[in-house]
């Protein structure tokens, strides 16, 4: 079967998105698909595969148009207005070129971007709900408005669309529950990690100058303001006022400014640490220094790729029960399911009091994740949900 991806975003780059994404098209490809993206004309070029390759056994495509920044930040912007009118070009050239079996558009720029050519049906890959995730970009006195507008455009594109599937369980029954029609939820591939060892863990802390002695909670991901971190804040403060050993590492591409102003008020800039995500040696290097992940994502739906991550390479995590996306995800890590400074740093201070515990329930969580997140399991779903279009 030949499929071409749409993704209306740069790719590769470290956000979770391009992560998932990238996890997908190598499953495709690895079962003898023909796989083809096409995305924005820019990416981070030193981006490794989190499983890598010499050559990615699928083909990127690129929008020809010049773009105006090469950040790789989501959200709205002007410029992704003009790159996607230059996508909807190019798929429309591509589609004539390739004769795709099958055109899979992932979030809802490039399902609009796709709809628009009338050429081919669309399966949709519904990445987020945007009646959650919309409003985190807009100002408060706004948010009711832009979650309308949200509401709508995920209900557009799923009555458009030939068929829709979503990338969590939760996200798939919001929008079957909204929309009035059926949205079933895919079975993301994600990849094992070879376990971490002692000693590369110390090795890791050495390279970032933390100390062995060091508690080390870890959150790797984007700064954006659905991810949760403006509720995770002041529990580290009050955890830090109880433990003193405690550092916080921050792993991100994303602009930090603001968030070490917040660091600053609170009075944790001497207790945090902030490192690079850009490839996969920096991801497995924060990784392997922490004791602990963390997960405050407050927008559901999402596949919870940091989880996913952490759990993957052994890592005790603890996660807002939101950032679950209906997979049973809490018999492996933490779940805060009241997202107060008290919940929070009662929850990580009992994964630091009793590691052996918490570290036998992440290694656990790697034998869920090789059966219902494998390669073979996604590309089967995708293929039987081509079929019906």
């Amino acid at each position: 079967m030949r499929t071409l991806h749409v993704a209306a975003l740069p790719f590769p780059s470290p956000q979770g998105t391009q992560g998932l994404l990238r996890q997908m098209l190598c499953a495709l490809a690895e079962h003898g698909h023909d796989t083809h993206l096409l995305c924005y004309p820019h990416g981070a070029s030193a981006l490794a595969p989190l499983v890598p390759h010499v050559e990615p056994p699928y083909m990127v495509h690129r929008v020809p148009t010049r773009s105006f920044t090469r950040s790789l930040r989501s959200g709205p912007s002007l410029d992704k207005l003009w790159l996607d009118a230059g996508l909807v070009r190019e798929l429309a050239r591509l589609t004539k070129a390739l004769a795709p079996d099958v055109i899979v558009a992932h979030h809802v720029e490039a399902a609009a971007c796709a709809l628009a050519l009338r050429q081919r049906p669309v399966l949709f890959v519904a990445h987020t709900s945007l009646v959650e995730e919309l409003p985190s970009y807009a100002p408060p006195l706004l948010a009711p408005v832009v979650s309308r507008l949200g509401r709508l455009l995920d209900t557009v594109l799923v009555h458009r669309c030939a068929r829709s599937v979503a990338v969590s369980p939760t996200l798939a029954r919001a929008l079957s529950a909204q929309t009035g029609r059926e949205v079933t939820a895919l079975p993301v591939p994600w990849p094992l990690a070879t376990p971490i060892t002692p000693q590369e863990s110390l090795a890791a802390r050495a390279a970032l100058g933390l100390s062995p002695e060091h508690e080390v909670a870890l959150y790797a991901g984007n700064l954006d303001a659905y991810q949760g971190l403006a509720a995770l804040l002041p529990g580290l403060l009050l955890l830090a006022r109880q433990r003193p050993g405690l550092r916080w590492l921050i792993a991100t591409e994303s602009d930090p400014s603001e968030l070490a102003r917040a660091l600053t008020r609170h009075g944790l800039s001497e207790r945090s640490t902030f490192a690079p995500l850009a490839d996969e040696a920096a991801r497995r290097r924060v990784h392997a220094a922490a004791d602990c992940a963390l997960v405050p994502r407050q927008s559901a739906g999402g596949v919870p790729v940091k989880l996913l991550d952490a759990l993957a390479r052994g890592l005790p995590t603890v996660a807002a029960v939101t950032a679950l996306a209906g997979y049973p995800l809490a018999e492996y890590c933490t779940c805060v399911d009241e997202q107060t400074p008290e919940r929070w740093a009662t929850a990580i201070a009992a994964v630091l009091d009793d590691r052996h515990h918490a570290q036998a329930r992440a290694a656990s969580a790697r034998a869920y994740i090789a059966g219902d997140h494998s390669a073979e399991r996604f590309a089967k779903a995708l293929e039987q949900a081509a079929q019906t279009l």
